[in-house]
């Protein structure tokens, strides 16, 4: 999920880039984590990432989505995303998780059986 802690002063790489929109997180910011794959998240990340999220932000398991439908939960994430009160502002971020893409190049853990097909994540 990207938490890995921040370089020196504060500084994001790449295995810390949630954790840094995290701690700057506006109140009306919401955060989607759409693809997540359980197995990979420790216990550590989860507590430090439900302390942080905003209220409306989502980690979305690849194992659910796949028992859903990837177009069917893909859709129920964008409604549920939807703004219920037209007077609020409310920005969202959603982190569509590449490594749940069966067989990606260029990723370095990439889900190899299971995950989304390359047509699905188009």
């Amino acid at each position: 999920m990207d938490l890995k802690p921040l370089l020196e002063e504060n500084r994001c790489h790449q295995t810390s880039r949630t954790r840094y929109l995290l701690e700057r997180l506006p109140s009306n910011f919401r955060v989607v984590q759409y693809g997540v794959d359980g197995s990979r998240v420790s216990q550590n990340e989860l507590v430090y990432w439900k302390s942080k999220a905003t209220e409306g932000s989502k980690i979305k398991y690849l194992s659910k989505i796949r028992k859903t439908g990837f177009a069917a939960s893909w859709s129920k994430v964008l409604q549920n995303l939807k703004n219920k009160d037209s007077t609020a502002t409310q920005v969202i971020h959603v982190s569509f998780n590449l490594e749940a893409i069966a067989g990606v190049a260029g990723v370095s853990t990439n889900c190899l059986s299971g995950g989304f097909s390359t047509e699905e994540s188009i």
